[in-house]
């Protein structure tokens, strides 16, 4: 799931440096951030790993989601 939410965030920021309106960056922030992007998806993922495994997952998908916000 690691390597899922960097790649994810490095798609974002990639698409975010070309944006080259404020229309542009809305429509990265909802692709992104809205209710159904795929973050989203990833973090509702994380209810069907092992106990051990969800504490880092949820920590790498707020901190990819904080990230993006930022």
């Amino acid at each position: 799931m690691k390597s899922q939410v960097e790649s994810l965030l490095q798609e974002a920021k990639g698409v975010l440096a070309g944006a080259a309106s404020v229309d542009d960056v809305e429509a990265v922030r909802v692709n992104f951030l809205g209710k159904k992007c795929k973050l989203s998806a990833l973090l509702k993922g994380v209810s069907t790993l092992s106990a051990e495994e969800k504490p880092l997952a949820g920590k790498v998908v707020n901190e990819a989601k904080q990230a993006l916000e930022a």
